[in-house]
């Protein structure tokens, strides 16, 4: 008798218990350690492990933007802690109320940082008048600097908010292109600024400071 006329009598061995395993693809790795399974006849102990209800990271990324990455261990997290659920922990010494301006909630701590300046920075063009604006800031501007170089000279802006700073100027000043300081109100906004620059339609830097 040909052989494929057997094809239609063989089946897999079925386990001790008669139930068919031929089907099965766990491995080890995929059962926790101490676990065991029957694949494809054969008995497989696990070797996952499984993490305990406190785990630190291997390590941790921030983003440009607003995300926080840690990177756990591979296993099973299985066990809870006293909140009812595993724990991931992460610890910094500076993650403190005190390093977070007052009120800001951060990952679920408000601070109390009175005297933490926020800060913001970036670039903009000045208009057809040489006046900077800026919007979109998170927080109201107290104190503000532009510049811009060029291949032979710097030239800047300063604004300054007495009322939050001790300064001598009540408002600020730019230097013009023969660097003599010429005295310019900017206007604050509660998320922006705008100050007078020395060019028209200069590209410039900003930093701004709560």
């Amino acid at each position: 008798m040909a052989r494929s006329s057997f094809e239609g009598f063989i089946k897999p061995r079925p386990d001790k218990n008669g139930t068919n395993t031929g089907d099965a693809n766990a491995i080890a790795a995929h059962l926790l350690d101490g676990e065991s399974a029957y694949v494809k006849g054969k008995k497989v102990v696990g070797t996952m492990a499984n993490q305990s209800s406190v785990t630190v990271p291997v390590s941790t990324v921030a983003s440009s933007t607003i995300d926080l990455f840690a990177r756990i261990p591979f296993g099973a997290y299985l066990t809870a802690d006293s909140s009812g659920y595993p724990v991931i922990k992460l610890s910094d010494s500076n993650f403190d109320p005190s390093n977070i301006p007052n009120g800001m909630l951060l990952f679920g701590m408000t601070g109390n940082g009175g005297n933490v300046k926020r800060y913001a920075q970036g670039t903009a063009t000045s208009d057809g008048s040489g006046d900077v604006t800026v919007s979109g800031l998170s927080f109201k501007p107290s104190f503000v600097y532009v510049s811009y170089t060029s291949s032979s000279n710097q030239w800047k802006s300063v604004g300054v908010d007495s009322s939050v700073w001790t300064s001598n100027r009540n408002a600020g000043f730019y230097l013009d292109s023969s660097n003599n300081s010429i005295s310019t109100t900017p206007v604050y906004s509660s998320n922006g600024f705008t100050i007078r620059f020395v060019f028209n339609n200069a590209p410039v830097y900003w930093i701004a400071f709560e």
